[in-house]
């Protein structure tokens, strides 16, 4: 695993810690870019959550 995805894993398993048990309600969002989905799928493993991949989300040059 590099170094990114070390750092998504000890994050989600930071996370998990921290979620309300149960309640069916939480849900991990993030941006459709090819680094960020690997980096929410990873979390998304450690948390059991479901993602929603958002193309808004994406980042904008102004």
């Amino acid at each position: 695993m590099k170094d990114a995805g070390r750092i998504a894993a000890t994050l989600g398993d930071l996370l998990s810690g921290s979620l309300p048990d149960g309640d069916g309600g939480t849900l991990l969002i993030s941006s459709d870019l090819r680094r960020t989905r690997q980096t929410a799928e990873t979390i998304s493993d450690r948390l059991g959550l479901a993602i929603t991949f958002d193309p808004d989300l994406r980042e904008q040059l102004l």
